[in-house]
């Protein structure tokens, strides 16, 4: 009994695998025109995004030459200046001084903070679907964000390395990423969806059918011909 079960499995395996073979080039369709969809609709539904950066210098002692335990005790505090930076004062502040409409927690996700390797130099990136307002928002967090860390650090000083410029390049648009997601997720479904169908259907199609599940032997199969079978009919009338 336990062998009948298992070639049972095995059998029906089979068939559902054959039957997603056999819809293979409508799978691909389907999920060709689910990406193409999804790729159309994100480039006409999304904003424009921007990205800017400017940079600034952290100054430990009063001398400008960096040492090995600066390097790595910079590197260390990258995540104490990525918090300083985007502080609940320091966003409201900016939002204050450039009349933001705007709360510091939306204002906090624009900005990133990344340190640059074995350097004491820290980088702030706005994004931004306005150029203009991205440039100004990360020049005026850099200015107020530079004020609360030398006043928390009780460093000795924070220089501007560059102003963060107009960009006039657009970051990379998601409708690729998007278009990726719905090809595999169309592909997904529509392998399921057969999968069900095929395993749910309990109609007989072959001999094998008839003596698995009605316990009887088959004496053989007639061939069905329904064009034949059409034009006989056809000559009856």
């Amino acid at each position: 009994m336990e062998n009948l079960e298992k070639n049972q499995y095995q059998i029906n395996l089979k068939n559902v695998l054959i039957s997603i073979f056999g819809q293979k080039w409508l799978i691909l369709l389907i999920s060709i025109a689910v990406a193409l969809s999804m790729f159309v609709y994100t480039k006409a539904t999304e904003s424009p995004i921007y990205r800017t950066s400017t940079n600034i210098f952290i100054l430990n002692n009063q001398n400008n030459m960096a040492t090995s335990s600066d390097l790595t005790i910079g590197a260390a505090l990258t995540k104490d200046y990525e918090v300083l930076i985007k502080d609940k004062l320091v966003t409201e502040r900016v939002i204050q001084k450039l009349d933001l409409d705007m709360t510091p927690a939306t204002l906090s996700n624009l900005i990133s903070v990344s340190a640059k390797e074995d350097t004491r130099i820290i980088t702030i990136t706005v994004t931004h679907s306005d150029p203009y307002l991205a440039a100004q928002i990360a020049n005026s967090v850099r200015e107020v964000a530079s004020v609360k860390i030398v006043d928390i650090m009780k460093i000795d000083a924070v220089n501007l390395v560059s102003t963060a410029d107009i960009p006039t390049v657009k970051t990379g648009s998601e409708a690729v990423q998007n278009a990726i997601l719905g090809f595999i997720f169309a592909i997904a479904l529509s392998v399921a969806i057969i999968v069900i169908i095929d395993i749910t259907d309990d109609t007989i199609k072959t001999p094998e059918d008839i003596t698995e599940l009605l316990s009887i032997s088959s004496l053989g199969t007639i061939p069905y011909n329904k064009a034949a079978l059409g034009n006989e009919e056809g000559d009856d009338l």
